[in-house]
């Protein structure tokens, strides 16, 4: 659980299935809407999107979002299906029953498929026996319609104390959560007041101790696998840390830890500018970590003399900067505010006050997805005419590919202006982080009554990318996509086809499995028929 999203940012989700022009065309969904269809009225305060892409979990205080009993203005936890357009509550017994309405409710970890999802409640009246008096950790299961406490000893004994940072692994398997109970493992007690680890099987239910140090953690987020935390602390917890905020890992089996804010030499960050805590991002099986940092001296040529977004490989012992434009050049404002990163590392999404496409403006700071392999740039927190967005976006989330991204928006204009797309009131929006691009076609010219092969350069293609010909006596016979910025397709062109320029148009089948629409872009005129 990231602590800085309940903190400073407030969700709520939007999803219109739209497919908008022939030029450059992207899907978004709109996730909070009420019962009738439309944007609800009210906030919401944090979410994730699952793995595959078609569940995003949420909490708000908006009450018209499912139906039944319920207390107007309560901060509840929700789950949307982005395939079947409907919302059902989270935070709910096993009998029903409804969190308290005086309890605070938080959700935003969830397994792949959406099947289990862990949230926080202050909340007495989800399982028996539940009588600290403080947040707990719960897991509901969606299929079985069963809620589970989370922070609890091997044997079942209720923690005395709070939790928090909680973290669900991908399967579901396994839940790591931070507490000062001292009465959750054994030998008990431990000694007091430290701020622990610890990890809960799920399956056999066991708790056991990751780390008995108190770590002074702001920011968590774990590995899909479950091997590897990602954390920001200004403790100095290995050897050479000087002080300051800098960002970690540690193994959940072992409890090692790893200072990851480094250059590719191993030198840690000066972090001369930015005295305040991390947000980060690892990636499935802990190799890659994405972080911030204020460091001027972790990548040759940083001298913008702002945060920025780093990708270190923990394999490779490499750190690179990814909050650049397409073409390196590197921000001239703040873009260190992480958001995700896809699980083979790939993909990176990062929030920036700099204008790093050629289309951005500096109005309002961005959520930008960078592709290491590439080197593309993109700005997702747009309109649906991909023009720039009336306002501040932060706070985005990915599917384990990469393709979908989920950002936090207070901007009133993303998708047309609704009853409550108001000042004061923010949204959260999914969309397809590829969109195809067609540059260029070679040959640009082809004859008539003959089929050639021509080859489209650009960017964003996919294996299941089709493209076609505008125009009657010209048609595309086959399409081969070769890598990410090349595809072959054969044109037939009949002997009396007319002659000029033709336009070639490339879809992209829906993404992720809430079936995100169809992207489409478009070569005006890039293709010439030739006499």
């Amino acid at each position: 659980m990231d602590a800085r999203r309940g903190v400073r940012l407030i969700l709520a989700v939007a999803v219109t299935l739209a497919v908008i022009s022939q030029t450059g065309c992207a899907i978004f969904d709109r996730v909070t809407r009420n019962l009738a269809g439309v944007t609800a009225e009210g906030h919401a305060y944090s979410g994730d999107i699952d793995g595959t892409g078609r569940y995003v979990v949420f909490t708000s205080n908006m009450f018209e979002l499912v139906p039944g009993p319920g207390t107007p203005g309560q901060v509840r936890a929700y789950r949307r299906d982005l395939t079947t357009d409907t919302t059902v509550s989270v935070d709910l017994a096993t009998n029903g029953t409804i969190a308290d309405d005086d309890a605070v409710t938080e959700a935003d970890s969830v397994s792949d498929g959406g099947r289990y999802i862990l949230f926080a409640s202050a909340a007495d009246n989800l399982v028996a026996g539940d009588d600290n008096g403080v947040s707990d950790v719960f897991l509901r299961d969606m299929q079985t319609s069963t809620t589970a406490l989370v922070n609890v000893a091997t044997d079942g004994g209720v923690s005395t104390e709070a939790a928090s940072n909680w973290m669900l692994s991908a399967d579901g398997h396994y839940a790591v959560f931070q507490s000062t109970a001292s009465d959750l493992v054994t030998p008990a007690p431990l000694p007091a007041g430290r701020n622990r680890f610890y990890v809960r099987d799920l399956v056999a239910g066991t708790t056991r101790l990751v780390s008995n140090t108190d770590l002074g953690v702001y920011t968590t987020r774990l590995s899909a696998d479950a091997s590897t935390m990602v954390f920001s602390s200004s403790n100095n917890l290995v050897a050479g840390d000087t002080g300051g905020w800098d960002t970690f890992v540690m193994s959940i089996a072992t409890g090692a830890i790893e200072r990851v804010s480094v250059s590719t030499a191993g030198i840690g960050d000066d972090h001369a500018s930015f005295k305040q805590p991390f947000n980060s991002a690892i990636s499935g099986d802990g190799r890659y970590v994405a972080f911030e940092s204020g460091g001027s001296n972790l990548v040759a040529g940083d001298t913008n003399g702002f945060p920025d977004t780093f990708v270190r490989d923990r394999v490779a012992h490499t750190t690179e900067r990814v909050s650049v434009s397409s073409s390196g050049v590197q921000a001239d404002n703040y873009s260190a505010d992480v958001g995700d990163i896809s699980r083979d590392g790939r993909i990176v999404s990062f929030g920036s006050l700099a204008a790093l496409t050629p289309e951005d403006t500096p109005d309002f700071p961005d959520v930008f997805v960078r592709d290491r392999t590439t080197g593309q740039t993109t700005r997702m927190s747009t309109t649906t005419s991909l023009t720039t967005a009336g306002g501040s976006s932060f706070d985005s989330r990915l599917s384990a590919d990469g393709r979908l991204v989920l950002w936090w928006t207070d901007a009133t204009n993303v998708d047309g202006p609704e009853p409550h797309y108001q000042f004061g009131t923010d949204h959260l929006f999914v969309r397809g982080t590829v969109v195809p691009t067609v540059a260029s076609a070679s040959p640009a010219s082809v004859p008539r009554g003959a089929s050639t092969v021509v080859t489209l350069t650009g960017h964003g293609f996919r294996s299941d990318t089709t493209a076609s010909i505008d125009g009657t006596g010209a048609t595309v016979t086959a399409t081969s996509v070769l890598s990410d910025s090349s595809m072959r397709i054969t044109v037939a062109v009949t002997a009396g086809a007319a002659t000029g320029a033709r336009t070639i148009t490339v879809v992209a089948p829906p993404v992720g499995a809430g079936g995100l629409g169809t992207t489409v872009t478009s070569c005006s005129g890039c293709l010439t028929i030739s006499p």
